[in-house]
């Protein structure tokens, strides 16, 4: 392999970048590292007649090396380091990756097998679904449901979810049940928030789609999905889901921001997603959405993904220049604050209100304002890319 000084990096440069970021890396550990397949092998090179020899890297070392020593703050586990590398978009041993995917499918393999004999024996699973109750929870998204369905429904919210997994929910028992259900996933405001006059965007029944998706759980595995799916399938579900969550996540902290927290049912599954963090947990959702493909839901995560390429690209940094402004005119801090944004994204009039007074800022300070977007990086291509999405028919 012909590696180039001018297209490499030398491990004094790679040190020092490293010392540049306020990280003490030494030869040992780069050594360490690219042996673990964490960083490119170097090249060794000759310098020269009694000049000794030199550790050449590819270019592109020091990003990755970066990444990995931001992660190795915290975290000193070389195979968890490799995960994390790995899930942030580079290219790792695989290795490290079939072994987070193996826990995966066996973790939820004995859990499922655990749900069942509990389902054999009601009184066992009577017993465990009060300990549930009252008993510490790991997961900080049951202890919030719990939270919000109250210690005394929290076994009913719980046995749902049981007969999810296990392939038997066919529906709700009861309207009582589906309250219980909905409340614990944070859906009740999803049934009467809204924006402007499009109405709330949950209205339907949602014991169907899960009876659906009970039934797939109960027909195909994780195991199953495990065992048919190569390492090039998977980084490519990987950054889909990367790019999902991010959608999410992102769309989700906006809301809250211009609407109010859990205004539309979004904040509870944001807030889930974000504890997913350690490298088992994000190994049980990608192999989760690989499973959704299998089911033939490909055309509709298809859809997402282009609205999450649009909200990374174009939304989501157009809003953060909106609410940015706030900060770089004052003028506009009172106009463009949370207790104006949040009425006026929930009724036409105070939205026609809230448009006015803006037109007068804009009149008034126009020259602040005309600099400002000069100033913003790529506003004009964003606001074009904007429009164009708004003008391009929806697609069937």
């Amino acid at each position: 392999m012909n590696i180039s000084l001018i297209d490499s990096e030398t491990t004094d440069a790679l040190i020092e970048a490293m010392r540049s970021q306020d990280f003490v890396v030494t030869k040992a550990e780069l050594a360490r590292w690219h042996r673990a397949g964490l960083i490119p092998l170097p090249v060794r090179r000759s310098l020269g007649r009694g000049r000794g020899m030199v550790s050449i890297y590819p270019s592109g070392t020091t990003k990755q090396l970066l990444a990995l020593c931001m992660i190795h703050r915290t975290e000193k586990r070389l195979p968890m380091v490799a995960w994390h590398m790995w899930w942030a978009g580079y290219d790792i041993p695989f290795h490290y990756v079939q072994r987070f995917l193996d826990h995966a499918t066996d973790s939820w393999q004995q859990g499922f097998m655990q749900l069942r004999q509990w389902a054999e024996q009601p009184e066992t699973l009577s017993r465990q679904l009060d300990r549930f109750a009252t008993a510490r929870l790991s997961r900080k998204a049951l202890a919030q449901a719990r939270k919000r369905v109250g210690w005394e429904n929290f076994p009913t919210f719980v046995e749902i979810l049981i007969r999810i997994m296990m392939g038997t929910f066919t529906g709700w028992t009861n309207d009582e049940e589906r309250r219980i259900f909905e409340t614990g996933m944070g859906l009740l405001r999803a049934r009467t928030g809204h924006m402007a006059e499009a109405g709330p965007w949950l209205t339907g029944d949602i014991g169907e789609p899960l009876a659906m998706l009970s039934g797939h759980l109960h027909a195909k595995t994780l195991t199953n999905i495990r065992a048919e799916t190569q390492s090039a399938d998977l980084m490519i579900a990987r950054d889909e889901v990367r790019r999902f969550t991010g959608l999410f996540v992102g769309f989700s902290a906006i809301v809250d921001e211009l609407i109010g927290r859990d205004a539309l049912g979004f904040s509870a599954f944001a807030g889930a997603i974000q504890d997913l963090t350690a490298p088992t947990d994000q190994a049980t959702l990608l192999l989760f959405w690989l499973l959704l493909r299998a089911w033939g839901l490909g055309t509709a995560m298809d859809m997402l993904l282009r609205l999450a390429d649009q909200w990374e690209q174009v939304w989501g940094p157009l809003l953060q220049a909106l609410l940015q402004l706030r900060e770089a005119i004052p003028a506009t801090a009172e106009a463009l604050a949370p207790t104006q944004l949040r009425p006026a994204f929930r009724r036409k009039m105070r939205m026609v209100y809230l448009n006015d007074w803006l037109a007068r800022i804009a009149q008034e300070h126009q020259a602040e304002i005309a600099a400002y977007f000069d100033s913003f990086p790529g506003i004009k291509q964003l606001l074009a890319a904007a429009e164009s999405i708004l003008n391009t028919p929806n697609e069937k």
